[in-house]
């Protein structure tokens, strides 16, 4: 059936058990619970005989005393048998045209960094990724309500996509324009997060070390070396990660994760045990395919699983060394156990972790690339960490 056979128009009160059946059909089952299809928001496309075979649902709402009014694209779905025809791109168009009429100012969606089949059809209509800093700068203390929007408080891996419909965007400054019109961050911004990343993990060890009251027994000198052992632990695994993905022949990008944060801070807090946010690398750009690119993300999440199982084998072999011997007034076995706790937790956070809202981590780019390959490093970390 060609182009011109659908129609996009607002979606009518009576077609909402339509509507949803057809998200059922096009969404993983445990999505369901955060559906949201507001009537009066709601863009379909449909058939010739008027039957629904695609949709966009939006979300409307203000914030920052109502000076910025977002218009939110928080599910795009077509019905199988129709997809191909481009009415993805035609309902991103009519949204974009829809919201702008609404007065909205802002247009948003959150996509998972390895689902370019979502996030192209947005780089190409001029959304980029909006930092979590530019996130703060454009929303203000409003941002908890975008967050509560988005159903986004402890998502791994899934970017804020952005554009303003009342102003040239700025957030783009510092990245660079690809081949394919999207943009990327620059080496520069990139060595930046990369550093943030780890030194944001060191200072929310510190507070779990505080929170289990284990930082008064160590020296100033062991508390400074133990603070830093994330910093190192993430640039190791980085370091794998890149090596990996310049020896795949494919260039990548590191990300850091803007809402996993909120998990990073509470889990010390209210725990004493760490929740490291290490973001991730990704494919530069939008031009690609995940069916062409699973063998080189899943061999490049392999290289950051072995960086984390190398160390956490380190630490445990010091923590079970058969001589302690004492650095800067304490004993080096509590050092390595307590580095070993932080090395165990990514690692189990980088592999067992592959679900919803934990598909930053590379647990689920490994099943991608093999499930027996993934099984036999579930067994073979489960035992180290236990033995």
């Amino acid at each position: 059936m060609g182009n011109d056979s659908y129609a996009i128009r607002p979606m009518r009160k009576e077609e909402l058990p339509q509507v949803r059946a057809l998200m059922e059909r096009s969404f993983e089952p445990y999505l369901r619970p955060i559906f949201f299809i507001h009537p009066q928001s709601t863009l379909v496309a449909v058939d010739g005989d008027d039957t629904v075979v695609a949709g966009i649902n939006l979300d409307i709402y203000g914030v920052r005393n109502g000076a910025v009014k977002i218009g939110y694209i928080g599910w795009l779905y077509t019905d199988a048998p129709c997809r191909g025809a481009g009415l993805g791109g035609r309902l991103i168009d009519a949204a974009i045209a829809f919201l702008g009429e609404q007065g909205c100012t802002d247009v948003g969606a959150c996509i998972e960094g390895d689902n370019p089949s979502s996030f192209k059809q947005l780089s190409f209509r001029g959304f980029s990724i909006l930092p979590l800093v530019g996130q703060i700068k454009r929303f203000g203390f409003g941002l908890l309500t975008v967050w509560r929007h988005a159903s986004r408080f402890f998502d791994m891996g899934y970017f804020f996509w952005h554009k303003r419909l009342d102003a040239p965007d700025r957030h783009g400054q510092g990245m660079k324009r690809e081949t394919d019109g999207s943009l990327r961050p620059s080496q520069k911004k990139q060595a930046v997060a990369m550093a943030g990343t780890g030194l944001a993990c060191s200072l929310l060890w510190i507070l779990a070390l505080l929170r289990k009251g284990v930082a008064q027994n160590l020296s100033p000198l062991a508390l400074i070396a133990l603070a830093a052992f994330p910093l190192a632990l993430l640039s190791w695994r980085s370091l794998a990660m890149r090596l990996t993905a310049k020896a795949e022949g494919f260039s990548a990008m590191f990300l850091p994760w803007d809402t996993a944060w909120l998990a990073g801070i509470l889990f010390p807090v209210l725990t004493g045990w760490p929740f490291p946010v290490p973001g991730n690398w990704y494919v530069a750009g939008t031009g690609w395919r995940l069916e062409k690119e699973r063998k080189h993300l899943g061999v490049m999440a392999v290289a950051g699983v072995l960086a984390s199982l190398s160390m956490t084998v380190a630490c445990k072999f010091l923590a079970r060394a058969p001589i302690d011997t004492v650095w800067s007034g304490t004993p080096v076995r509590m050092l390595a156990g307590l580095a070993f706790q932080y090395s165990a937790t990514l690692l189990v956070l980088d592999l067992f972790f592959f679900f919803y809202p934990f598909c930053g981590f590379n647990g689920s780019r490994v099943r991608r690339l093999s499930l027996p390959l993934w099984a036999a490093l579930t067994v073979l970390s489960i035992a180290i960490i236990i033995a």
